[in-house]
């Protein structure tokens, strides 16, 4: 459990994410986003990974859900 201290991502992977949520749920893009980042271990270790997500509209065309799929390690 994240105490409010403890990281996930690393700074610019975190900025990557929500330039590229941003993107493709409120513009018209592709369906589905396939990017690389850095996770962050309790120790502060940098882990490289990638994650794809997708984001699914509603009737109005509006975003109504994002499903991700868990980080893929090289």
């Amino acid at each position: 459990m994240l105490t409010g201290d403890e990281q996930l991502f690393e700074n610019q992977s975190v900025v990557e994410y929500w330039e590229n949520f941003a993107s493709h749920a409120f513009e018209n893009t592709t369906k589905s986003v396939n990017s690389h980042c850095v996770l962050l271990k309790p120790s502060g270790g940098p882990i490289p990974c990638t994650f794809c997500f997708s984001v699914r509209r509603d009737l109005f065309d509006l975003p109504s859900l994002v499903i991700g799929a868990p980080p893929i390690f090289p």
